[in-house]
């Protein structure tokens, strides 16, 4: 029905509130009846109620805006154990290059705390001024079962800032192999090849394989420029290797008051779906190859919801590394 017996403001007059508009009881079968008989032909009102009708507010889709393949934590893991380079290759290397602070550290910590079946701390990490990675590391990961390092080595260098970054030589020195586990950096002298251990013969089994950049989800919109520029001189040399690059966007938590809440609420909302857009755009790279994680900071036990999306991660880099190895014309050499 629709009932409108006010059209203008009324007074009360003589007890009553005369109305002057209209019923109409359009959606009801009247049976004979008409609104005369219905209202008996009287619109006055001793009493009147106002309600405020407010709009309904629609609930946020759930639909995920990015669908993980629906395997479980075993099966990710198996895959990583088992994992085989191609070729004679003994292992791939995934160099993760990030400013200071951006969860480089953090992210290996991660992985090596799902499969140990506990919260790890090997590498350094946390807050500071400068870089806590002072280091070159070749991080080596053990198969819960077997205790046999994956053969995936994860890299981490030293935090890029403003000041002290690694300059674009340093990094390709990196990139290239020349560098032994365990190197330590200095920045007041760049990497040269008659530094002890620099190797000058690197083989396919010592460079690196898979460049992940790791961005903090929360710097996106003030990134700074300088890092930008480093990581920009970085792709243009290695896109003529068609080295494969993705990028690992931590502490999503942070970024998002939902997510921050619960974690499984990842790839629903729609702030960590426009950070994604926004650091693809920002590096020149799909959205497929941006992965938001949270790394493991102040849990004290494993988290399914955590754990996920970072061995996807994980594995979608090793296969890129794959596909990288199989069109490179040395892959039979090693």
């Amino acid at each position: 029905m629709i009932c409108s017996p006010f059209s203008s403001t009324i007074n009360k007059q003589n007890n009553y509130f005369q109305g002057n508009g209209y019923t109409s009881p359009k959606s009801y079968n009247m049976q004979g009846h008409n609104v005369t008989n219905f209202t008996g032909n009287n619109l006055q009102f001793t009493e009147v109620e106002v309600y405020q009708v407010t709009e309904h507010v629609e609930r946020q889709d759930e639909t995920p805006w990015r669908k993980l393949p629906e395997v479980k934590q075993k099966v990710l893991k198996s895959e990583l154990e088992t994992y085989s380079p191609p070729g004679k290759l003994d292992h791939v290397n995934i160099l993760l290059l990030g400013a200071v602070g951006s969860g480089k550290s953090s992210y290996f910590n991660t992985i090596n705390s799902i499969f140990q079946g506990r919260i790890t701390s090997v590498a350094r990490s946390g807050s500071a001024e400068h870089s806590l990675t002072t280091t070159y590391r070749l991080y080596k990961i053990k198969s819960t079962d077997s205790r046999q390092p994956l053969k995936v080595r994860l890299c981490d260098t030293r935090g890029l800032e403003d000041g002290l970054n690694l300059d674009l030589s340093d990094l390709m020195a990196i990139i290239d192999g020349h560098l032994p586990d365990r190197f330590t950096f200095n920045p007041s002298v760049p990497i040269r090849p008659d530094i002890p251990g620099y190797k000058k013969n690197p083989t396919l089994n010592d460079r690196i394989h898979c460049i992940a950049f790791v961005v903090d989800s929360t710097a996106i919109d003030v990134f700074p420029d300088k890092i930008l520029q480093t990581f920009k001189a970085v792709q243009h040399r290695v896109n003529v290797q068609g080295l494969p690059q993705v990028v690992l966007l931590t502490k999503v938590d942070k970024a998002c008051e939902v997510v921050s809440k619960d974690v499984s609420q990842l790839f629903i909302s729609s702030a960590i779906r426009d950070v994604v857009e926004k650091t693809g755009e920002l590096l020149g790279l799909p959205r497929s190859h941006v992965y938001p994680v949270k790394n493991y900071e102040d849990e004290l036990v494993l988290d399914d919801n955590v754990t996920i999306p970072a061995l996807t991660s994980f594995v979608q880099m090793t296969r890129f590394a794959d596909d990288f190895l199989n069109d490179c014309p040395d892959l039979d050499e090693d």
